[in-house]
């Protein structure tokens, strides 16, 4: 089964297509840049809300992001990663998919 992460106006609709993340349930759409989009959800297996980051992968290969959070870990500075999985769109193009802890703020309401 399929769940559609519905942002309609995006040109490239995303499905997360693996039975694993079926517990996560897509609240809203936080942002979007130039490598990916950033979604607001509910994980009822945590039963907590995250942040989901979708990122286009170019090689198949462990990216400088994921091993950068693995060195970070439990860091009490950071926001902490707590599950990677990895889909594939209509097009073939494997999207790499970093759940984080949700905070509600902004940096941008705490830097000067």
């Amino acid at each position: 089964t399929q769940s559609t992460w519905g942002v309609q106006q995006q040109k490239n609709k995303t499905k997360m297509e693996t039975e694993a993340k079926q517990t996560l349930v897509p609240i809203k759409m936080l942002g979007s840049g130039t490598f990916g989009y950033v979604f607001e959800a509910y994980d009822t297996v945590r039963n907590i809300k995250v942040a989901v980051k979708r990122v286009r992968k170019a090689e198949r290969k462990v990216s400088r992001e994921y091993q950068i959070l693995e060195e970070v870990k439990g860091c009490p500075y950071c926001i902490q990663m707590l599950d990677i999985f990895y889909t594939m769109d209509e097009e073939g193009k494997l999207t790499q998919n970093f759940v984080f802890e949700f905070l509600p703020d902004s940096l941008d309401q705490y830097i000067d």
